[in-house]
């Protein structure tokens, strides 16, 4: 019976290839309009602007309109600009809502939609099939034990490949159009450089946070230790964050008063961003923020506990900036829906970083910045 049911499976599949993937070129005239579906957060968000400056030189008469599934990645959208129109799309929304997107996709007759989805479901396809979009570019997530539901309804695919980063699949979708790529995640947002006492070397800035539980950070009071351990030199410690994680906020004052400078909750996005450009370093779990720091060129920690380091690996500016520190488990990575459970809920992956460790990392990567900007110039 299970021999049967993969040949059956095995059928569907090539004859759903051979008629409906990847027949004809895939090709933009001039002036096409252009979709861009990013369904995931903050973070991926970021990892996909490298393939959207690609596409903005490769077709700079392009119109750019944008689909966002998660309500947070509607200011990074409006802060990067690229686009004519920014949408919502609520996967859980009611009907009428989703009748009302619907007509917005046949209204606008884009040529192309370009999916950085990388889930595996096939029900956002079969919209933009269904609105007549004549390209439909996305990812192939094929499983040897799923039938392969993610391609349904796409006109052209890309193999997503879990052995490269984030920042690399989605430039691989755009590379199918054959542009040059734009291998930076760089864009612009004014600095907002704070000015203190002159014993202020150094400003450090971390996100203490981890919004998903299910995939848990170093803990808070880690970071108090090592926020004590570095008002010892020279330095002044700010700490980011979102205005759901402001329950840190009491431990942080209780421990410290005024010597940390608290923004969590205080800022919106786009002043978020510019602090954080002006810090001289920046700490972090794996959070939206950690790429946020990568993306304005701010050396920049980053500490992986179960997430993968190369899937979810901030992008460097220049060689250096990005040190990520990891326990390098062998149950790593570990996610709820494939959790390794070899620690037994432990979080060895996390608990076992200690705060001395990320102390020397962030007084090293200092002394480093120190010596090259020492140097004499050429």
């Amino acid at each position: 019976m299970e021999i049967l049911r993969k040949n059956i499976k095995n059928i569907i599949e090539n004859i759903w290839e051979r008629h409906f993937l990847n027949r004809g070129p895939l090709k933009l005239r001039e002036r096409t309009k252009v979709l861009l579906i990013f369904p995931s957060g903050l973070g991926n968000t970021v990892l996909a602007v490298g393939a959207v400056k690609s596409l903005i030189q490769g077709f700079p008469k392009a119109v750019l309109s944008a689909v966002y599934f998660q309500k947070p990645t509607r200011e990074m959208l409006d802060i990067l600009g690229y686009f004519r129109d920014v949408r919502f799309y609520d996967v859980q929304g009611k009907f009428r809502d989703k009748v009302l997107f619907f007509f917005f996709l046949l209204k606008n007759r884009f040529g192309i939609a370009i999916s950085f989805f990388n889930g595996a479901d096939y029900k956002f396809n079969v919209l933009l099939y269904s609105a007549c979009i004549p390209l439909r570019l996305g990812f192939d997530l094929r499983s040897p034990l799923k039938f392969k539901v993610s391609p349904l309804f796409l006109s052209h695919t890309v193999r997503y490949d879990d052995k490269i980063s984030e920042f690399e699949n989605n430039l691989s979708l755009v590379d199918k159009l054959g542009i040059p790529l734009v291998r930076s995640v760089n864009f612009y947002v004014p600095k907002s450089v704070i000015t203190g006492s002159e014993r202020i070397t150094v400003r450090i800035g971390m996100h203490v946070g981890r919004n998903n539980p299910a995939r848990p950070g170093l803990s808070l009071s880690s970071f108090v230790e090592i926020m004590e351990g570095l008002l010892k030199y020279p330095f002044s410690v700010y700490v980011f964050g979102g205005r759901e994680e402001t329950g840190y906020s009491g431990t942080i004052k209780n421990n410290f008063g005024d010597r940390v400078t608290d923004f969590i909750g205080k800022l919106d996005f786009k002043e978020t961003i510019g602090r954080i450009a002006g810090m001289d370093l920046f700490v972090s779990n794996d959070t939206g923020l950690m790429h946020i720091a990568a993306s304005q060129g701010i050396p920049l920690i980053a500490i992986f506990g179960p997430t993968d380091t190369i899937k979810s690996a901030p992008v460097a500016k220049s060689p250096g900036q990005v040190r990520i520190i990891t326990r390098n488990l062998s149950c790593s990575p570990c996610y709820p829906d494939q959790p390794a459970k070899a620690c037994a809920g432990r979080n060895d992956c996390v608990s076992k970083i200690s705060s001395e460790s990320v102390i020397n990392e962030i007084l090293n990567m200092v002394n480093r910045a120190e010596s090259l900007n020492n140097q004499p110039k050429q």
